[in-house]
């Protein structure tokens, strides 16, 4: 399958947060599409983690694109120069006060939506986690964290509790890779 032929870029809009990007493409049959949208963002890391009682560590926290308080994962983007690897335990430090003391486990690399977003997201399993340290936020960031056994996150995904499909798929994968 051959790839499409990017004639020209503009960007309508550049910040931290992302960017809009409008190309100018030729399709493999010859037709040219004069705006295809194309949002960049950075990638992030999603993180399972789960504590040496078994429960997968979890976080309310407002998401101002819905509008709406969610339960998710913890997650975040890199620093400069950073490893996905690196990032996800670094995150899960500063955003749970939480480490493990073995290597994280990649579950994965996925796309968030190849139509239109440009990123992926890298997805890790931390085990026998343990609190060692206090939290350290961004200025954006207010979370609560609590815990939940697979069972009660399943529950909670059948109930639409959980809808965030990152968190879904991440615990899903976890509770593969674990054999739970």
């Amino acid at each position: 399958m051959e790839k499409w032929k990017r004639i020209s870029s503009k960007y309508y809009y550049k910040s931290p947060f992302g960017n809009l990007r409008c190309d100018r493409v030729e399709l493999p049959n010859g037709k040219v599409i004069e705006e295809y949208n194309v949002c960049e963002y950075t990638d992030w890391v999603i993180i399972a983690a789960v504590t040496r009682d078994g429960r997968v560590l979890l976080e309310r926290q407002y998401r101002h694109a819905l509008g709406e308080v969610m339960i998710e994962v913890p997650a975040g983007t890199p620093e400069p120069g950073e490893a996905p690897a690196e990032t996800a335990a670094r995150e899960l430090a500063e955003e749970t006060g939480y480490i493990s003391p073995h290597e994280p486990v990649l579950l994965g690399k996925y796309a968030t939506n190849p139509a239109r977003n440009n990123n992926y997201i890298w997805m890790y399993l931390f085990t026998d986690c343990e609190r060692t340290g206090d939290t350290h936020l961004d200025d954006t960031e207010e979370i609560e964290l609590f815990t939940a056994s697979f069972d009660e996150i399943e529950k909670m995904i059948s109930s639409g509790e959980i809808y965030q499909q990152s968190t879904v798929l991440a615990v899903e994968r976890a509770r593969r890779t674990l054999g739970i």
